[in-house]
């Protein structure tokens, strides 16, 4: 029972029978209602802070063992998080970042566990953390030190680029490769997408941005005992030095002419023993957009270990040397206390979710089915598996024990993403390489330009470009890597866990009328659908700045209006903030929540709603600060761009006299409302696009109408749902609305969808 409430706090038992270790999850989580609420934490703080300590310790511990750098050849080598087990280590981190009502939970779980057993886990963890430091320390690795660079221009950290995959720059090259097995799709340069290359694009000289000119060498030792025979596929040129640094006399020295088209063949023989390897390599095939078609495949560079007569059949790459087998012995026992670790917080998720494990079976099950069935063989949208798989996810949440359930709904929408993101991407660690001047190039580049100056300039010393993508970018690339794929498996679920996040604390407890249920089921469905468009998938996986809004959208809107807590009114307008860092032009509808939110909550609690908003003025504030340190001037919103104004308000007044006027207006607010979409590929849409947007507005104008004609709506709840989605749309009907259509409305559409939720669920006045 909870202190506060004067009873006496049940003992709990430091060595219960082993199977009350996971019957402790089931017992406790369902009395888990808010972190202040979470019963036996409000008891003394000499019987709770050492459970408190050991429950956390662990936690905090894994999350610093994931981070922490090391040797390459260790598996959990620290950021970035780009192999599979360290991101399903990460993965199993998030819920407890976010949530310290689960935290509490996850302390409560430890604190029964035998103090034996912690303490050895935790012992462990620290000799682990030990380990990774003295590996760092070492100096060995595993691998050729590979340099890339290109031709074209210098790197700013020269002589070599750097890269995500090794952002400390250790050993001052880019990244250690494994092998030196390249085909022109496997190189995954992400330094290529920077605008530094832009002002060689241009004109009938200009280069072509799919055959950039690179340059690549590699060093190494390799070692076998008999003589054998190096086979060696290129397109290009290269120069294979063998023992570079010894005596003249060993030293071998065989050069690759250059060749370009179909894939040339070398054979290099090399004696037994063991050798320093140094290859350098450059791919300039000199093609331009006035020259003649290229012909042959893009850079291509294979060494194997031959086979058979003259080593002339293909065999394994070659790879270097290993380390010493104490290093990796060293290696192997941080790795096993880290999967321990990692295991430990699994069984915490399996004895908490086992109820719903019938739930998680279904998805595990609906979704391989659903992405090999096409539905279009049927002549229906081809998004609509990803729709029914994703209601099946968020389905569940309506249901009584909702704060169980999201957790298993962030597992499953991870799991989802997966087979979205292959879908899209061959490789989860491939980079794709971005378009010449779209807007995914720039922001690409502001995050590469933090990488190679450790500057929060950001590559503008005054913000022209929206202010805060940029960092999120670099953020997302230190933690996960130059790989495109597992950025999109985040950055997808991290939507559509907010979109069931949403519709778990929009729902009216206790159930409302059946008229009620339906007008909530159906927004609900529609924004899901939404969100499995095509477009919408694109336009994240593309790494275009709206996506964050739409997930913070998603995630203030309850915080700000259905919450009661400051902690979640703070964090509501934390995210407020964030979205008006990343897009501008969403202020309206941002800073009308924010204004609603002050007016219905500074009577009940003024000095909450004071320090939220302070909050958000702070960060605001930053901005303006970065301008002032980097440009010398305060420019609180940056340099204007009056090339995005389409319909400037001084031009309103001419609608009635200047036709063109008038059809430049009619033209804004058709691709505002999505009635006549612009096909603007790549983000090409499917029926299911025009559907949902469609109902989405159907749905908003049906509440309307009910809530101006009832009273059953409180005044606030009407503001926002009259005002919100028009305040989101409305500032598109000035600015450019169909570049990369329609990601500009679909933040218009979700607040429909959010609005209607909110007046048919937590909206509705209750009756006594």
């Amino acid at each position: 029972m909870c202190a506060r409430s004067g009873l006496p706090e049940a003992p709990v038992s430091l060595n219960p029978p082993r199977s009350k270790l996971v019957a402790g999850i089931r017992d406790s989580y369902d009395a888990v209602r808010a972190p202040s609420e979470a019963p036996g934490w409000g008891a003394s703080p000499l019987g709770a802070s050492p459970r408190r300590l050991m429950g956390r310790a662990g936690f905090l511990l894994l999350a610093l063992l994931l981070v922490l750098p090391s040797a390459n050849y260790q598996l959990f080598d620290g950021l970035p998080l780009s192999r599979a087990p360290e991101f399903l280590g990460l993965a199993l981190l998030i819920p407890l970042l976010v949530s310290r009502g689960l935290r509490r939970l996850h302390g409560r779980w430890v604190a029964r566990w035998p103090r034996t057993l912690q303490v050895a886990l935790i012992a462990a963890a620290v000799g682990a953390l030990g380990l990774k430091v003295v590996l760092l320390a070492s100096g060995t690795h595993q691998g050729f030190l590979a340099c890339y660079r290109s031709p074209l221009e210098v790197p700013p950290t020269r002589p070599c680029e750097r890269s995500f995959e090794s952002p400390l720059f250790r050993f001052s090259v880019t990244r250690l490769d494994r092998t030196i097995d390249f085909g022109e799709h496997d190189w995954d340069l992400g330094f290529l997408n920077t605008v530094r290359f832009d002002r060689h694009y241009e004109g009938l000289e200009g280069r072509l941005r799919q055959r950039l000119p690179i340059e690549a060498s590699w060093r190494g030792a390799v070692e076998r005992p008999e003589p054998w025979v190096a086979r060696i596929s290129y397109v290009g040129e290269a120069t294979i030095l063998l023992d570079p640094d010894g005596p003249a006399a060993n030293r071998t020295s065989t050069t690759l002419p250059p060749h370009y088209g179909t894939p040339a063949m070398i054979f290099v023989p090399v004696p037994g023993g063991r050798h320093a390897v140094r290859v350098d390599y450059r791919f300039d095939d000199g093609s331009t957009w006035g020259g003649p078609p290229p012909v042959g495949p893009w850079a291509t560079f294979q060494m194997e270990r031959g086979r058979g007569p003259g080593g002339r059949e293909p065999g394994a790459p070659i790879a270097p040397i290993r380390p010493a087998w104490p290093w990796r012995a060293a290696a192997a026992a941080g790795d096993a206390t880290i999967a321990a670790l990692a295991i430990s917080v699994l069984l915490f998720y399996l004895g908490l979710l086992w109820r719903d494990a019938w739930l998680l079976a279904l998805v595990g099950g609906a979704t391989p089915l659903a992405d090999r069935f096409d539905p279009a063989g049927l002549g229906l949208p081809s998004s609509l598996g990803l729709c029914f798989v994703l209601a099946l996810v968020a389905g569940p949440v309506l249901g009584r024990r909702w704060r169980r359930r999201l957790v298993g709904a962030f597992f499953a929408t991870l799991y989802v993403t997966w087979f979205v993101t292959l879908r899209t991407f061959r490789r989860l660690d491939i980079v794709t390489l971005r378009e010449w001047a779209g807007d995914p190039l720039f922001y690409e580049s502001q995050a590469r330009s933090i990488l190679d100056t450790w500057s929060l300039e950001g590559g503008e010393r005054i913000f022209v470009y929206q202010p805060l993508f940029r960092y999120i970018r670099f953020a997302e690339r230190l933690v996960l890597g130059e790989g495109d794929g597992l950025v999109s498996i985040l950055a997808l679920a991290a939507l559509y866990w907010a979109l069931c996040w949403a519709i778990a604390r929009l729902w009216a407890r206790p159930r409302a009328s059946a008229p009620r249920q339906l007008l909530f089921g159906g927004a609900a469905i529609l924004m899901l659908a939404l969100a499995s468009t095509p477009p919408v998938v694109y336009f994240v996986q593309a790494s275009l700045s709206e996506h964050p809004t739409w997930i913070f959208l998603l995630l203030l809107f309850p915080m700000l209006f259905v919450s009661r807590s400051p902690v979640q009114w703070r964090a509501g307008a934390v995210l407020a903030s964030l979205s008006l860092l990343t897009r501008s032009n969403q202020a309206p509808g941002v800073l009308a929540q924010l204004g609603v939110f002050a007016w219905r909550t500074f009577g009940l609690r003024p000095r909450a709603t004071l320090g939220a908003l302070t909050l958000t003025a702070l960060i605001l504030s930053l901005p303006g600060l970065h301008n002032l340190y980097y440009g010398g001037q305060l420019a609180l919103t940056g340099k204007s761009q009056p090339h995005l104004l389409r319909l400037p308000p001084a031009m309103w007044p001419r609608m009635l006299d200047d036709t063109a006027v008038l059809k430049e207006a009619l033209n804004q607010l058709d691709h505002v409302f999505y009635i006549n979409p612009v096909h603007d590929p790549p983000p090409r849409g499917d029926e299911l696009s025009r559907a949902a947007m469609r109902g989405l507005q159907i749905l908003w104008a049906a509440t309307c109408v009910l809530a101006l004609r009832r009273r059953d709506f409180a005044r606030g709840t009407k503001l926002l749902l009259v005002g919100l989605p028009l305040l989101y749309l409305g500032v598109h009907l000035i600015y450019v609305v169909d570049d990369y259509y329609p990601r500009h409305v679909i933040a218009g559409h979700l607040a429909m969808g959010l609005v209607t939720m909110n007046a048919v669920g937590q909206g509705w006045r209750r009756r006594s």
